[in-house]
């Protein structure tokens, strides 16, 4: 019996990108503490990709706990400009920021 993909992630970008490509999965958010993770990754000095890395693998760590016996697809991506790390906007006006 083929193994449940789980998503790690709540992204609904994530989401339809698997789906689009027609592969089975089911998403599951991790309820995890990315800011301060990014904060203290960044405050050690981490680059972007390491952070963004962590955080992934942090993800697919919690979901796995829950659910033995799956396959875990963990992702996570960071914008990153003139060296500042950008989080997701709250809303239009934040983007607009």
């Amino acid at each position: 019996m083929p193994q449940d993909l789980i998503l790690a992630s709540a992204s609904r970008p994530r989401h339809d990108m698997l789906l689009k490509a027609g592969i089975p999965h089911r998403p599951v958010a991790a309820e995890i503490n990315e800011s301060g993770l990014k904060d203290k990754m960044t405050d050690q000095g981490a680059m972007p990709e390491k952070i963004s890395e962590q955080l992934a693998l942090m993800k697919a760590h919690v979901i796995s706990e829950h659910y033995p016996g799956h396959v875990i697809l963990g992702a996570d991506q960071i914008l990153e400009c003139e060296g500042c790390l950008f989080d997701k906007p709250k809303n239009l006006g934040e983007a607009r920021d």
